[in-house]
């Protein structure tokens, strides 16, 4: 099981790390929106969604994810995702998903590009 965490960076933005999984199973991504959920009650709107790690989200992970998106975005904040592999990169492509997250290579950039 994944233990996600949270770095809040500012008082408005969030990192939040997955860490090493085969596969992001939906009880997995329920976690991740569990860490998103309470950034949000500190008061961050934008937030990086750090992959590494992770091979390969299942379907339903991938609604959660975008699911946080759209509570991000409902609330003027915006979530990022980085570090992503090569296979979810390609997963992304083939469900046209690419259009709808952004992608960054590093944390850092990602959380500047926010900034």
């Amino acid at each position: 099981m994944i233990r996600p965490t949270c770095e809040i960076r500012d008082e408005k933005t969030a990192v939040i790390t997955i860490g090493k999984c085969r596969y992001l199973f939906d009880t997995d991504a329920m976690l991740v929106r569990g860490v998103f959920d309470e950034c949000q009650r500190q008061g961050a709107l934008f937030f990086v969604l750090n992959m590494e790690g992770v091979e390969s989200p299942t379907a339903q992970a991938l609604g959660i994810l975008i699911a946080m998106l759209t509570s991000a975005r409902d609330k003027k904040g915006n979530m990022v995702l980085c570090n992503v592999g090569e296979k979810v990169q390609n997963l992304l492509t083939i469900t046209k998903l690419q259009n709808v997250f952004e992608v960054y290579d590093s944390v850092e950039l990602a959380v500047t590009q926010l900034s």
